[in-house]
């Protein structure tokens, strides 16, 4: 044999480079972005950390308004009908007892402050009376302490004080006027429907008939 036939011989019967098939067969192996059977399929554990960090802490629950309430504070006593008249703006304004208890304790301290207060203010007004106070102030007491002792007793005395009117110019004038009258310092007063004062005149020769 020559060697061009020897030549032609190795090219037919020399193998050819192997082709890739287009679609791969059950025998090929999987690629990585192909999940199999042995992988666990992905779970999201980190999701509940990240929806607790996510969730705002939990404020305390808001204090029930309750359905009534109690006015109360120490060494005072707040009436009834006041706490009654009270309540239902206490509830329409969503108050609860604690902060009802706030104001009650400043309303009671108030309360207990006011008539000193009006006890006060009102000496200084009475004791510059022209006619009640200045260099009448010690006697006007004096007539005061005479009409109270006779008309009234503990207990109206206590009243007075507890209501600060103790001073006020009226009261003193009224009381003034009756101890004065019970001392026999100044003649009654005549008035509306008492008998008429009479005149220098009247009182020498007698009213006249036709007056």
């Amino acid at each position: 044999m020559s060697d061009a036939a020897e030549t032609g011989s190795e090219n037919l019967t020399q193998p050819t480079d192997p082709v890739t098939p287009a679609v791969a067969t059950d025998s090929a192996a999987p690629t990585a972005a192909t999940p199999t059977n042995d992988t666990p399929p992905a779970t999201n554990e980190s999701a509940p950390a990240d929806v607790a960090a996510s969730t705002p802490p939990a404020t305390d629950a808001p204090a029930a308004i309750p359905e009534s309430y109690a006015l109360k504070a120490d060494g005072f006593q707040f009436n009834e009908v006041a706490t009654a008249a009270l309540a239902p703006a206490f509830k329409e304004a969503g108050l609860t007892q604690a902060q009802v208890d706030v104001l009650a304790k400043a309303y009671a301290g108030l309360v207990r402050d006011t008539p000193a207060q009006m006890l006060a203010r009102d000496l200084e007004v009475v004791a510059k009376d022209p006619e009640l106070g200045g260099a009448n102030w010690g006697r006007t007491q004096g007539y005061v302490r005479t009409a109270m002792s006779a008309f009234g007793d503990p207990e109206f005395g206590k009243f007075v004080n507890e209501a600060g009117i103790g001073n006020r110019p009226e009261f003193v004038r009224v009381f003034e006027r009756i101890g004065r009258l019970m001392t026999g310092d100044v003649p009654v007063r005549g008035g509306q429907g008492g008998a008429p004062e009479l005149s220098r005149a009247e009182k020498i020769y007698g009213r006249s008939s036709n007056g």
